[in-house]
């Protein structure tokens, strides 16, 4: 299977065949230390969704892979029930517009796509997230030959708690965006803090850089928020119940 460059011990694959046999490989032999991580996946190029981890993959000549020129967004999965993705996907849809990235379908079938790839996957607890590109085409810098947008989105399974004991951080050397944020150093004055965001379902923050906020545990009102969240992740009104055959 697969010739060789002369000189070089650089395999030449000349069939598909080859490739996915190749592909199934490195699959299986990195799944034996650990699982896969993602449970299905929806790709437009395709045309569907897969369920084989080896086939879990982008082309290269799109313009997100090589040019960055995409958006992403996430929903969180809790009990086989997709938490607030309806506004997730008009945000998602924001981002695209802003790109100047069409979407290869409307909002309602995106939105079907999505639950019916988590559906397939049979995942019940994790995320999912998706992306729209300008889509494969060329390597040049526009998108002008990029014949259509591609949209690609995956179920990423993971066994994720309320967390109620607070968590340690540090300040990277990384800076945020704006500047502003990357030079405003407060967090040694605040009583109580927490990262919050779409994957981050509150995470109370109880020492920063080796320093204790507040008095080092966490507050009464992060405890109240982290539990506001988690009931309305469990039992609210912006779920969505996964159809799953099984």
């Amino acid at each position: 299977m697969g010739s060789y460059v002369q000189g070089d011990e650089v395999p030449v694959y000349e069939s598909g065949a080859e490739v996915l046999q190749m592909l199934q490989q490195k699959c299986r032999s990195s799944s034996s230390s650990m699982p896969a991580a993602a449970a299905a996946m929806y790709s437009s190029v395709l045309g569907g969704i897969i369920l084989d981890p080896a086939m879990m993959l982008l082309p290269v000549d799109d313009h997100m892979v090589h040019r960055g020129h995409g958006v992403f967004d996430t929903a969180m999965l809790l009990d086989g029930c997709l938490y607030e993705l309806d506004p997730h996907l008009d945000r998602f849809l924001r981002s695209a517009a802003r790109a100047r990235i069409a979407s290869p379908f409307p909002r309602d079938t995106l939105r079907s796509i999505l639950i019916r790839m988590t559906a397939a996957s049979g995942c019940r607890r994790g995320s999912i997230r998706y992306w729209l590109s300008a889509g494969p085409g060329d390597f040049l810098l526009s998108p002008k030959g990029c014949p259509s947008p591609a949209f690609y989105a995956v179920v990423i399974p993971a066994e994720y708690e309320q967390c109620r004991e607070g968590v340690r951080a540090v300040t990277t050397s990384v800076p945020m965006k704006p500047p502003l944020f990357a030079t405003t150093k407060n967090a040694k004055r605040s009583v109580e803090m927490a990262f919050v965001g779409s994957g981050l379902p509150v995470l109370p923050i109880v020492e920063w850089d080796g320093q204790p906020i507040g008095d080092g545990k966490v507050g009464d009102l992060m405890l109240a928020l982290s539990d506001l969240l988690w009931e309305d992740m469990k039992s609210g009104p912006d779920r969505i119940a996964v159809p799953y055959t099984n």
